[in-house]
């Protein structure tokens, strides 16, 4: 009894003081705050702003970034020809505070602060599912603020070989390179970095969408979305935790360039690829469609052999071993039901992607698509062959007349584990939830 009091006394000491350890456990999660949830901060001039984590009794400042807005919403961006400069330059109501769940700390004593911080507030993240927190501190200092060094994520834009490339790299030591034409909605690249350096084979040949689109005429079109539909690289802000960038899209026929009002706001993080598509078809194809078949996916090379992948249709453990050639097991899977996510993994690293589809589009049935065959000439590709895990689509020739936007997202881990895509499907399913107190 004495001791459970002495206990008893203990938390709620430690409570009362402000000194609670941190339980959350989650460490893929970004987290993004609008600026009008830090009111009391408001105004302060940014490079006076720094965020901060209580470890070891001490206040160690963190990889963050504030990404400023518009007025109109729109992300000024930091590079390229729509890059423009917010008319507040001060930290301001509809700007981000960026950070990552990984570099969450304990909670620091009350009215306890950093040399030179001048106000400051508490930021509590909590996860739903089981009530675990962790704390960081945003401080306005009264000079220039200390800030962590550590820069998760590179962009490169090489214009004169028409390519760009995203490097990143985690707390585990892992990196990635992931790299794609600057005219291009799809990637080509996909290389890992191990924590000495050592960069792994690239085992992407490239993103395709393609498919057949079946005319009420006498005559059927072989569709490429991904030859068909161009970017262009218009603006991009790289900070130490995300890179965004814009690119806008247009339909290109031979000599002929059809500008429309499709874009992206793309977002990488250093284990995360979000990648929103807006579409907008001025007018209705359905007169002329009497059906639509169509594949998203990712066709690698032989470099990925040999990697494992499930699905949502088809659950681990992995029936699916990719190794350019279709086995009778992999014919016998299910390719009829609902599929929204799919993982792959080998030795040294783990992908999960998760494809997203708006409710206007509810009537569109997203399914798994496997094709493995290195006889398979599918032009454009830099390697012949298709080892080609992604999604195929029904009914979707009824939403083409309709304005949406779906999102692809995908997770990228420096190793596997069982249960692995629950931890990542929480990140969207069950957001972080944040309290912001002053402190």
């Amino acid at each position: 009894m004495k001791r459970l009091f002495l206990a008893s006394v203990f938390f709620l000491s430690s409570s009362l003081f402000g000194q609670e350890s941190k339980t959350l456990t989650r460490i893929y999660d970004p987290i993004v705050i609008e600026g009008k949830k830090l009111s009391s901060l408001l105004g302060s001039a940014i490079d006076r702003l720094s965020l901060m984590k209580w470890k070891e009794d001490k206040f160690l400042p963190i990889p963050f970034q504030i990404d400023e807005k518009l007025e109109n919403g729109e992300y000024a961006f930091e590079q390229g020809e729509k890059a423009k400069k917010d008319s507040n330059p001060d930290f301001d109501a509809n700007d981000e505070l960026v950070f990552l769940a990984i570099d969450t700390g304990d909670r620091a004593p009350q009215k306890t602060y950093p040399e030179g911080a001048e106000k400051g507030l508490e930021i509590e993240i909590i996860d739903p599912l089981n009530k675990n927190r962790a704390w960081v501190y945003l401080f306005c200092f009264c000079q220039k603020a200390p800030r962590s060094d550590f820069d998760y994520v590179r962009f490169e834009v090489d214009w004169k070989n028409k390519h760009k490339r995203v490097y990143s790299k985690d707390r585990f030591g892992y990196g990635l390179i992931m790299g794609s034409p600057t005219d291009a909605v799809y990637p080509d690249e996909f290389m890992v970095v191990l924590p000495d350096g050592k960069v792994m084979p690239d085992i992407l040949d490239r993103q395709k969408i393609r498919g057949v689109i079946k005319t009420k005429f006498l005559f059927d079109i072989d569709f490429k979305f991904d030859v068909l539909t161009r970017s262009k690289l218009s603006a991009w802000t790289d900070g130490q935790v995300r890179i965004i960038y814009r690119s806008d899209g247009y339909l290109k026929l031979g000599f002929f360039k059809f500008s429309g009002k499709g874009y992206s706001i793309i977002t990488y993080y250093p284990n995360c690829l979000i990648w929103p598509m807006h579409i907008e078809v001025p007018f209705s194809l359905a007169p002329f469609i009497k059906d639509f078949e169509l594949a998203g996916y990712m066709d690698y090379n032989e470099n990925v052999i040999p990697a494992y992948v499930y699905s949502e249709s088809n659950p681990s453990p992995p029936k699916i071993i990719l190794d350019g050639k279709t086995t009778q097991q992999e014919k016998s899977l299910d390719y009829t039901s609902e599929c929204s996510w799919i993982l792959g993994y080998k030795n040294y690293g783990a992908t999960f992607n998760r494809l997203i589809f708006p409710e206007e589009w509810k009537m569109v049935k997203k399914t798994f698509f496997l094709r493995e065959t290195l006889d398979r000439k599918a032009p454009p590709e830099n390697d012949p062959g298709e080892i080609a895990v992604g999604y195929r689509f029904e009914n979707f020739e009824k939403v083409l007349a309709l304005e949406a936007t779906y999102y692809q997202i995908y997770y990228f881990l420096p190793k596997y584990e069982p249960d692995l895509e629950k931890e990542l499907l929480n990140i969207l399913d069950h957001p972080l939830q944040t309290e912001v107190k002053d402190f």
